[in-house]
């Protein structure tokens, strides 16, 4: 949807002529593109006609937008950079204010083994079901037989009965079917025409008799099928042809071989994602421009948010919130999922992390989890701890992500009842923080917007730094040690002949049988460094703990004889491990014991392990650079009500920090 056949079909069937070819040239090559028009005088946004489920970029330097306003015709203040796919686009950041909004959960279905092995992965209901609608077929004495259509003329004609079906049901009624002759009919027409005499489109038809059941057009290339159009006549419901056409290609896209995507680019339903093998958010992305203009013009955003009435309440009365003060006595549905995280998110998105928290973090504060269910299931849980007027995650400088469990099918106003709640539970919550979040997640995103829909004004900061290793395919150690500085490399090797000549030896206690001695020369190992006294020691005794009976407890320890000199607490967990703690022994600092340490047990998760990426998860030390690879930010989310006076003093104090910084004045709150 971003080759030059579609975007150029959909210039030459809906551009007005405002549209502007924006190009980043670095040495005469074409780095970046994006298509934008003016919404006005000084606002430009993303050229996207409704057919189009992308918008027209192709931006994958996050600093690129930087310059991007200043470049505009006028006096641009924003830009509105319309369906970002991070696959396609990248995160991008501009040097000005900006935020990101949640626009749609696309999915897809990746081919890595064969059409029955994949059927054999979904769930049973929907095996159960695909049975029991052609059986229906079956009994009615009907037959089903399946077409797809590749060749020019056929399609043509194929798309003008895809026309004639749509326009037929419920979209023509509403107005938003293809019509006949129209204008979004000849555009699909000459895409598809134009496409299959290039090999790259078809018609899937499912006919049940002489009948046009369904209907389903494609774009392909040689990795990826893009669904750009469905319809089934509604007549056959009962038949669900619909779905029964779906399972048809995606069986064909089996056949094709492995590592074929098809990708489906719509807001999926819990339905459709029961077909997916992965999912992701499709999101908007404001820019301010740098300097005082963006700074008023995000001022002036806000403060119309300030009068901006809440949107209507929910109609849904199947969604009841309950509010948990008790963490450890969390129910087992509950847990459930918050669990269902930890493969993706680490144990920091555990029900038990959580509990650990209030038990030994928080137990004099007030903490709830306030748990959103549908038609008696939890979908999404919010974990909160109130001090004074402010609510805030239940998360400390131990947290180095807080991942609240989201249904991937909810939208924002779904969560609006598990606002509305903690209010009802601490009415004199005056500011809501949520940090440190991924600012592309999808958590991040809705809440951003559920707390903006219940009338707060939401603002954004950089929380933190976060440093990962995402290993490449086939990186083994070797091959990871030699992309390492040289001072790294050097280090290993000498020190490794210092340490071992001496009589050190490194351990890595990942069972019960050796923990309590690992916990032991672990602290002393702290108490022994450059670092504070722990704050809560239990805590990370209870972590490492937890660790253990989850099979991914990894605590390094370095001896010299009998004396513990250096120990690091990794946590492994599926494919990625984390370095959670670190400490050594500054008596020995000669011997490198950390350097060692760090290059044992990395080595030891790519060998052994097998993971996938290796996180620090916090801090922007220097030494990081040398072992990982990216970079990234991690986020707060800062809501101030302003129906109160410590809201609105919150706010004050937020807009004057933003003109400041927008003049020069600048203070940096990343750790």
């Amino acid at each position: 949807m971003l080759s030059g056949l579609f975007v150029d079909g959909l210039l030459r069937h809906f551009g007005d002529g405002s549209e502007h070819l924006c190009v980043l040239e670095v040495g005469g090559i074409a780095e970046a593109m994006c298509i934008l028009l003016p919404r006005s005088r000084w606002v430009w946004t993303t050229f996207r006609p409704p057919q189009a489920q992308l918008g027209c970029l192709l931006i994958c330097d996050e600093a690129a937008p930087s310059g991007l306003l200043e470049a505009l015709p006028g006096h641009a203040a924003m830009l509105d950079l319309m369906c970002i796919d991070p696959c396609v686009s990248g995160l991008l950041a501009g040097s000005g204010p900006s935020f990101r909004q949640h626009h749609a959960r696309t999915m897809a279905v990746v081919v890595q083994e064969g059409f029955a092995g994949y059927m054999a992965s979904r769930s049973g209901s929907l095996r159960k079901n695909l049975r029991r609608y052609a059986n229906t077929i079956e009994s009615d004495a009907q037959s089903a037989r399946y077409v797809a259509i590749e060749e020019p003329p056929g399609v043509q004609a194929a798309v003008v009965r895809y026309a004639n079906l749509e326009h037929r049901g419920w979209k023509g009624a509403a107005g938003t079917a293809l019509e006949p002759g129209s204008t979004q009919t000849r555009f699909y027409s000459d895409l598809l025409v134009a496409a299959a005499q290039r090999g790259q489109a078809s018609v899937h038809e499912m006919w049940v008799g002489d009948t046009l059941a369904a209907s389903r057009l494609l774009m392909r290339s040689e990795h990826m099928t893009v669904i750009l159009k469905t319809t089934f006549d509604e007549g056959l419901r009962k038949y669900a042809p619909g779905r029964l056409l779906l399972a048809e290609v995606l069986r064909v896209a089996h056949d094709n071989g492995s590592g074929h995507a098809v990708e489906f680019y719509t807001d999926a339903s819990a339905d459709q994602l029961s077909w997916a093998t992965g999912s992701r958010c499709i999101y908007d992305l404001r820019l301010y421009r740098a300097g005082p203009v963006g700074a008023a013009a995000h001022t002036a955003h806000c403060l119309h948010q300030l009068h901006r009435r809440s949107a209507p309440a929910c109609s849904r009365d199947d969604s009841p919130v309950d509010c948990l003060t008790q963490l450890a006595e969390m129910p087992p549905d509950v847990v459930r999922i918050f669990d269902g995280l930890v493969p993706a998110h680490g144990l920091q998105a555990s029900a038990e992390w959580f509990a650990m928290l209030q038990r030994h973090c928080f137990a004099r504060s007030d903490c709830a989890i306030f748990v959103l269910r549908r038609n008696g299931v939890p979908v999404a849980a919010l974990p909160l701890q109130r001090d004074g007027t402010r609510a805030q995650a239940l998360a400390n400088f131990y947290t180095a992500k807080f991942e609240p469990p989201i249904a991937p099918w909810l939208k924002a106003q779904d969560l609006r009842p598990l606002i509305r709640k903690m209010r009802e539970h601490w009415p004199q919550t005056a500011s809501v923080e949520l940090a440190p979040m991924d600012q592309a997640s999808q958590a991040y995103m809705l809440l951003h917007e559920a707390l903006a829909n219940e009338g707060f004004v939401v603002l954004q900061d950089p929380r933190l730094v976060n440093w990962v290793w995402p290993r490449a395919q086939d990186v083994g150690w070797s091959q990871y040690l030699a992309a390492r500085p040289g001072r790294v490399r050097n280090t290993v090797s000498r020190a490794t002949q210092r340490f071992e000549a001496g009589g050190g030896r490194i351990e890595v206690i990942d069972s019960d049988e050796r923990l309590g001695a690992g916990i032991l020369a672990y602290e002393a190992v702290y108490a022994a460094s450059w670092k504070r006294s722990e704050r809560y020691p239990e805590f990370v005794r209870d972590l490492m703990r937890m660790a253990v009976r989850r099979g991914g407890l990894r605590l390094g320890v370095a001896w010299l004889g009998e004396v513990p000199i250096a120990a690091q607490l990794w946590l492994v967990v599926g494919d990625r491990a984390e370095i959670f703690k670190l400490a050594y022994d500054e008596r020995y600092k000669s011997l490198s014991p950390g350097t060692l340490l760090t290059a044992h047990l990395m080595r030891r998760s790519i060998e052994k392990d097998n993971v996938r990426i290796v996180d620090y998860l916090s801090g922007d030390d220097r030494y990081k650079i040398d072992w990982m690879t990216q970079r990234g930010v991690r986020w707060s989310l800062l809501a101030h009500d302003p129906r109160r006076l410590r809201g609105c003093l919150a706010l004050s104090r937020a807009f004057a920090s933003t003109v400041l910084r927008a003049l020069g004045y600048r203070r940096s709150s990343i750790q």
